[in-house]
């Protein structure tokens, strides 16, 4: 059997849904205690402090822009995939944060929306989503 190098979308006909199969998952790296957070001021993805939200590409998206089929039975796992910063302290919940800061998010997030479905004849919907913990599968 080939291995699998993009995303693809492959249909489950045990539970009537299509599932989103994406093996270059699998080689990012997991939070350890001794790794400091890439998202935080002074590493890597973010030098300096940030007090507007970001948008970061993701670098290991289950969906991506180059994306083909390997088999005649299943779509390309194709679309964008991106992280969104919302500001240095990203440990803040969108809750607990004041009315600007939200609202300078909601702007990024129309103005990003816009973009994409402007950008990319591809893309037919776009869904912002937020989550965090290592509880729900973050890899970082």
């Amino acid at each position: 059997m080939v291995e699998l190098q993009t995303s693809e979308l492959r249909y489950n006909p045990l539970t009537d849904q299509w599932v989103i199969i994406a093996p270059g998952r699998k080689h990012r790296p997991f939070q350890e205690k001794h790794i400091s957070c890439p998202f935080c001021p002074g590493a890597v993805e973010v030098p300096n402090p940030i007090n507007d939200p970001i948008i970061l590409p993701n670098k290991y998206p289950s969906l991506t822009i180059h994306a083909q089929s390997s088999m005649d039975k299943h779509l390309p796992g194709k679309g964008i995939c991106e992280v969104i910063l919302y500001s240095s302290n990203h440990d803040l919940d969108i809750v607990k944060m004041k009315d600007n800061q939200v609202t300078k998010i909601v702007s990024l997030w129309q103005k990003r929306f816009n973009e994409l479905i402007t950008t990319h004849d591809f893309i037919e919907y776009v869904y912002f989503f937020e989550n965090s913990g290592k509880e729900i599968g973050i890899s970082i």
